[in-house]
């Protein structure tokens, strides 16, 4: 495990572009590995005859958050394409939609909040990337539990962008599972442990 940044950088492109994806804070040898093949994705975003401006639709960014929140783990599953993975940082690949809706089946729960803050979002023609972090909050109790940043790879199928590679990295999470009784006291938090409610980012 390293703390600090892990920076993959890409220049020069035809068009004389550069660009630089940070994840800072507690990130382990296995997340900087996975997120290697991820890089010819990412140069293919930054490149190309597409307006810089250009960037994953909000829609879309935003549509884990609010589908988690009202409790639809079928439409939380519906922001991956059929192919999807989602990488977490410690454990096993979830690969595929009904490994995604088992993902989300076990995480989404009535007493947890999810919410993300795009850091970084660009596209060029029918792949995206966004960067950004991740906080998972105890509603009933008011304090958060985990949170972490992200970095999510979108590619446009059929005019519609979904979510085609999802990595995250906690970098703070609490050692035991959420208690929903106000009254006990919170557990120690921890920058390596992982909740069992652990995102995607996104939870994600």
């Amino acid at each position: 495990m390293t703390r600090g940044n892990v920076v993959a950088r890409m220049i020069p492109f035809a068009d004389g572009a550069s660009v630089n994806i940070t994840v800072r804070g507690v990130v382990t040898m296995r997340f900087a590995l996975l997120a290697m093949p991820l890089l010819p994705c990412l140069a293919l975003a930054t490149s190309g005859c597409a307006s810089r401006d250009e960037q994953v639709p909000e829609s879309a960014v935003t549509a884990l958050e609010t589908a988690f929140n009202r409790g639809d783990v079928a439409a939380c599953a519906a922001v991956y394409s059929d192919d999807a993975e989602i990488i977490p940082e410690d454990g096993p690949v979830v690969r595929g939609h009904e490994a995604i809706t088992a993902f989300f089946k076990d995480q989404v729960a009535r007493e947890i909040s999810f919410g993300t803050e795009t850091s970084f979002n660009t596209a060029r023609g029918d792949i995206g990337v966004e960067q950004g972090t991740y906080r998972i909050r105890d509603v009933q109790r008011g304090i958060d539990v985990e949170y972490g940043e992200y970095l999510n790879v979108w590619r446009k199928v059929n005019g519609q962008w979904h979510a085609f590679r999802s990595m995250y990295n906690v970098t703070m999470s609490q050692r035991t599972g959420i208690s929903v009784s106000p009254e006990e006291e919170a557990p120690e938090a921890s920058d390596s442990a992982s909740a069992p409610h652990s995102a995607t980012p996104g939870r994600h």
